[in-house]
């Protein structure tokens, strides 16, 4: 019975950082650890992101939340809460 229970655990883990979510928009606001981004067709989200939150740069290179304001273009990926709000993985930034 125990090696079933555990079987079943193991056969059906959710990734930690599982990305069920992905938006493209401009920053429009940003206020500690928290984004308004617009998708350009008023559609606006609100993005959470912490020190977990995996920020590149449009050269591909590490990225940190200095360079997220606003006006710059970013695509994002992660979960989507049902408070509305999208849970931040990754976060790209776009030329």
């Amino acid at each position: 019975m125990i090696a079933v229970l555990i079987f079943v655990a193991a056969a059906s883990p959710r990734p930690p950082q599982a990305m069920d979510f992905v938006l493209e928009g401009k920053i429009t606001r940003k206020v500690q650890d928290k984004l308004t981004v617009n998708t350009g067709q008023n559609i606006v989200f609100t993005v959470r992101y912490d020190e977990k939150t995996e920020i590149r740069k449009a050269d591909g290179g590490a990225g940190s939340p200095d360079d997220l304001r606003v006006g710059v273009k970013v695509k994002v990926e992660g979960e989507l809460a049902e408070s509305g709000e999208v849970l931040a993985v990754k976060i790209n930034i776009r030329a």
